[in-house]
């Protein structure tokens, strides 16, 4: 039997909270909105634990788009 692995939690936090991290992230959040359309936009919402940002519906009409083509789903699988 292996032995078992001991995590540093504490340093795990500090890269997934880093600069760097939330720099990716937002990039990644910009990018899929631009290939979403001119009707949504990037939000970055950094968390106590780790980077994070939503894609979101930027108006009625970008709500709209998204119920009737799934522009996110589609977002994702574009390239840049």
């Amino acid at each position: 039997m292996a032995d078992p692995v001991k995590l540093n939690l504490a340093a795990i936090n500090q890269i997934m909270t880093s600069p760097a991290a939330q720099r990716l992230v937002d990039q990644e959040g910009k990018r899929l909105a631009r290939a979403a359309g001119a009707d949504f936009r990037y939000r970055a919402s950094p968390h106590r634990w780790t980077a994070r940002g939503y894609v979101e519906p930027a108006n009625a009409r970008g709500r709209r788009q998204e119920a009737r083509e799934k522009r996110l789903a589609r977002a994702i699988g574009s390239t840049p």
